[in-house]
């Protein structure tokens, strides 16, 4: 802490008196005694005159001892003896033979014809005998003769602080004015409460605030050494969503780097990630599913434009409901606290642990129109696609996106939107993966299917049921470069991430796949990505349109220990 004069203004008056007392005092033993209640500044006080008296003048030896830690009924004055002795570089002997009449005859002899000045804070009952025996060394040691002592301080050389004259709401104003300015960006209405508490005393506040920066704000910024962007949907949870945002804003080495990505368009995301992509190296996403796709794919499309050889890595914690990435990298009900403090920490607990690899996988199909919130050659969407509207083209064009967690087709996607697929209706597709040639082979899938998932993460408590005609599938992994497909009796509801694993079955572990949709009965079929849910036309002619899913490289997140997904 700096104890510079100019700081304690109110101590200066004070300050200057003592000074010159020391100064023109002369030759022996002197007292100077400062009083006043608790809190109105005695030590700071003692210290400013400790420093500023060795700036001024000369001195063989200056000791400060501090007593409050040792005021458990009795002083030890042993080892307050052997303590003075330390400070004035005389030799101490830890021998407990030696007791108190020897130990001061040795300090009496190292501080025997010199200049010393000697602070002992917090006493707060004169009437103690082992001051008396300390003052009668001391003036002994001085030549002041050897008259006992029996008065430590009075009228002469007293002075008594009273409460500052500075109100404690300018010192808190000027002293913490970083806290202060913290806890005014987080919204902590504490201000008019510490005022009142700390009834006039700066060292109560002085302390209040210590406590504060501590065990609310954090000691320090999360990203002195790591340059971070934060985007979190504010959208998908309004009231933790703020809290993110402004705990993020608080200890965020630059605020402008924490983004609500709700009040943005992804091309407006784009081109704030493309700002800060070369120094990044650490990014973070609190979203639910859906958006957390998007963000993903811009990032990817980022990186890919800047060319990076090495890619900053991905924390993905859920916000909101239906954040099944974030679940299955082991981050559900996390952070447990959103206090900056909390927040310090469970960041610096993650980001030091190694980020791992993990597949992403590419979809292309083609269409007359694309569903709003997906990227497309030259744009993107502006929306969330949680209603069936499409935009419209003159002719069938590529439609491209990329997902980590899981694409869908299904009879029913979202039971709140669509209506019950008939049941006496078949699945209209057909599934073909490469043999071992490398050629595209149709399997079957049983007669019952009403969804068809392709998975890469651990979604589910269990693996769904794999055949004893598969038992050639090997143990699924988030970086085999091998996608799970599975067809499942029921279909996707809302409220339920996946049917029950007991109406699954596991089809193929496929590095690439193609998915034939035909014609049929319906109009409409149901496909998700990562969350991103649409309503699909199927073919009124009788050419049959391709889906193809293919592995499209690694991308780097941070995984939790307690996650189910396993690594090669």
């Amino acid at each position: 802490m700096d104890f510079s004069p100019s700081i304690f203004r109110g101590l200066k008056e004070k300050l200057d008196t003592i000074l010159d007392r020391l100064q023109n005092s002369g030759k022996g033993f002197q007292e100077i005694g400062i009083v006043g209640i608790g809190g109105s500044g005695k030590t700071t006080l003692a210290k400013l005159v400790f420093i500023e008296a060795n700036r001024r003048y000369w001195w063989d030896y200056r000791i400060w001892i501090c007593l409050f830690p040792k005021l458990s009924g009795d002083v030890e004055f042993k080892e307050m003896i052997k303590e003075m002795l330390k400070q004035c570089t005389a030799a101490v002997v830890d021998d407990e033979d030696f007791d108190e009449d020897e130990l001061l005859e040795n300090l009496g002899k190292a501080l025997k014809g010199g200049r010393y000045l000697m602070v002992l804070d917090g006493i707060w009952d004169i009437n103690i005998d082992w001051y008396f025996k300390l003052k009668d060394k001391l003036k002994s040691v001085s030549g002041d003769g050897d008259d006992d002592a029996r008065m430590m301080v009075g009228t002469h050389n007293l002075y008594h602080l009273q409460l500052p004259s500075t109100s404690i709401q300018t010192h808190w104003q000027s002293k913490h004015a970083p806290i202060r300015n913290l806890l005014r960006k987080y919204r902590f209405n504490l201000e008019g409460e510490l005022i009142e508490r700390c009834d006039g005393l700066p060292l109560a506040i002085d302390s209040l605030a210590e406590v504060i920066k501590k065990h609310i704000l954090g000691t320090e910024s999360i990203c002195t050494r790591n340059q971070g962007i934060v985007l979190i949907n504010g959208k998908d949870d309004a009231m933790l969503g703020n809290e993110l945002l402004l705990s993020c804003r608080t200890i965020f080495y630059k605020e402008e780097t924490v983004i609500d990505v709700s009040k943005l368009l992804l091309h407006e995301i784009f081109n704030k990630a493309n700002q800060y992509i070369e120094s990044l190296n650490l990014i973070i996403i609190w979203s639910r599913d859906a958006m957390a796709n998007q963000l993903m794919q811009t990032i990817r499309r980022v990186v890919r434009h800047h060319k990076l050889n090495s890619k900053p890595p991905i924390l993905l914690l859920p916000l909101g409901s239906k954040a099944n990435i974030s679940f299955s990298l082991g981050w559900e009900n996390q952070p447990p606290k959103t206090v900056p403090k909390d927040m310090i920490q469970f960041l610096k607990g993650t980001i030091n642990e190694r980020a791992k690899e993990i597949d992403s996988w590419g979809i292309v199909m083609e269409m007359k129109s694309i569903p709003e919130g997906f990227q497309l050659s030259s744009t993107f969407g502006l929306e969330s696609a949680l209603e069936p509207n499409l935009w419209p083209m003159e002719s069938d064009k590529e439609f491209h996106a990329t997902f980590w967690n899981y694409f869908i087709i299904d009879e029913c996607c979202g039971s709140c939107y669509f209506k019950p697929w008939p049941r006496n209706i078949v699945l209209p597709i057909c599934i073909k993966t490469k043999d071992q040639l490398g050629e595209w082979k149709e399997i079957s899938i049983p007669h019952s299917t009403r969804a068809i998932v392709c998975l890469n993460l651990p979604c589910f408590p269990n693996r769904p049921n794999v055949k004893e005609k598969y038992r050639n599938f090997k143990d699924s992994f988030v970086n085999d470069q091998l996608l799970e497909v599975i067809c499942f009796k029921d279909a996707w509801h809302g409220d339920d991430f996946l049917p029950s694993k007991d109406r699954g079955e596991c089809l193929a572990q496929v590095g690439s796949i193609q998915l034939e949709l035909y014609n049929s009965a319906v109009s409409h079929i149901h496909m998700s990505i990562d969350g991103n849910r649409w309503k699909h036309p199927l073919l009124i002619q009788d050419d049959n349109k391709v889906i193809e899913i293919f592995y499209s490289g690694k991308t780097r997140v941070y995984v939790n220990s307690n996650s189910k997904c396993k690594f090669k």
